[in-house]
């Protein structure tokens, strides 16, 4: 999979910071990526939300891509990512405020809408949970 160029230059911001290495980063993009779409999948075999969903799940992987790729994600936005309805996505998110995963604020040239993103303690558990899976991955190719 290709990624822009901006992808390339977080994950070298992040190389820099000690996060992680570019291709570390990368990997890690698409894993989130992939993630995100085969949860996708499993909806359209086992349509019910109620019996497969994972609304925080959903959200945090949204904007563990998001942060990656420079996107910002408005709070409409992140309850659709959850798959739930809206008054639930939000009670979801303000769960993840209260346990510091995510991080609102407000536009500044609208003050109506608001943003979410994972803050750096929610990218940290994301990435170290990205590399204990890879871990065991590369444990069953062998």
């Amino acid at each position: 999979m290709k990624h822009s160029s901006n992808v390339h230059e977080f994950c070298d911001s992040e190389v820099r910071k000690g996060l992680f290495g570019q291709v570390d980063g990368v990997a890690f993009l698409e894993w989130a990526e992939k993630t995100l779409k085969e949860r996708s999948i499993r909806t359209d075999f086992l349509p019910f939300n109620s019996i497969v969903g994972e609304p925080c799940w959903d959200m945090l992987l949204d904007l563990t891509v998001a942060r990656i790729k420079g996107v910002r994600v408005s709070i409409s936005s992140a309850c659709i990512a959850s798959g739930t309805p809206p008054t639930t996505a939000i009670r979801w998110l303000a769960y993840l405020q209260q346990i510091e995963l995510i991080e609102r604020s407000v536009d500044e040239f609208d003050r109506r809408r608001s943003f979410v993103s994972i803050s750096d303690k929610g990218f940290d558990i994301m990435h170290n949970y990205y590399r204990k899976i890879s871990l065991i991955q590369q444990q069953y190719k062998r």
